[in-house]
């Protein structure tokens, strides 16, 4: 996928991060993302299909990479949709943000997590 296709999304995770839609390490988390989502879809669902849910999703995780590699202390608040977040301190948790963009897809997600089943001993 190249940044063109990833447009959307770019500008999302940017006004979610409140950094500029140039940040070069917030393009590739976007990459990164849109690429692991649409390598997850079930089959017969295309990101085409999901629109702007798909974008909104992928920005959300892009913001999680975005933390987890330490990207984050430029960032106070950030808005996904209807859902926002005023932070008093530190970043935000780089693995509620995953769960969440997981949840808005849920639905069109092959995988849907880890499971464990008991062992027999």
């Amino acid at each position: 996928m190249d940044g063109k296709e990833n447009g959307a999304v770019i500008s999302l995770a940017a006004k979610m991060a409140g950094t500029a839609e140039d940040d070069a390490v917030l393009a590739a988390m976007c990459d990164a993302a849109a690429e692991e989502l649409v390598s997850r879809l079930r089959a017969g669902v295309s990101r085409e299909a999901l629109g702007a849910v798909f974008d909104t999703a992928a920005g959300v995780l892009a913001l999680s990479m975005y933390c987890a590699v330490g990207e984050t202390e430029r960032i106070r608040s950030y808005r996904a949709g209807n859902v926002s977040a005023e932070l008093s301190g530190g970043a935000p948790d780089p693995e509620a943000l995953r769960a969440a963009a997981e949840r808005m897809l849920s639905g069109a997600l092959a995988d849907r997590g880890f499971d464990v089943m008991g062992v027999r001993g």
